[in-house]
């Protein structure tokens, strides 16, 4: 989108690239808390931790059988697996939506059939 809207007007695109810092060795993996620092300074540590506590939630799901579980937990381990680099629930939350609702149809979109294969006749 931003490359159509420069022959608009002209402007320059932010780098989400961080600098590289040596403790001790060199390294940018630093970065997914900055978004929410930047946004509300020491206030931002609730969002982690309202995002773990979520995704512990999501968790307990399976123990109550819920078909949920199985659509959405990929979804959030993946979430929490990518958190070491980059923020994935807020800025991957279109994403979310879409898999979720993907998630629902196939699970609960067909009716329930059960001999409906090739081989059912026989």
């Amino acid at each position: 989108i931003y490359l159509w809207l420069t022959f608009i007007h002209p402007f320059k695109i932010a780098s989400i690239l961080q600098d590289w810092v040596n403790v001790p060795f060199p390294t940018n993996i630093y970065t997914y808390l900055r978004p929410y620092f930047l946004d509300f300074g020491y206030f931002s540590v609730i969002f982690p931790a309202f995002f773990g506590f979520l995704s512990g939630r999501v968790y307990t799901w399976k123990y109550k059988n819920l078909k949920a579980y199985y659509v959405v937990y990929p979804i959030v381990l993946y979430a929490i697996l990518m958190q070491l680099f980059d923020d994935q629930y807020l800025t991957w939350l279109s994403n979310w939506i879409l898999l979720i609702f993907v998630g629902y149809l196939m699970m609960y979109g067909k009716k329930n059939v059960r001999n409906s294969g090739i081989n059912s006749n026989f």
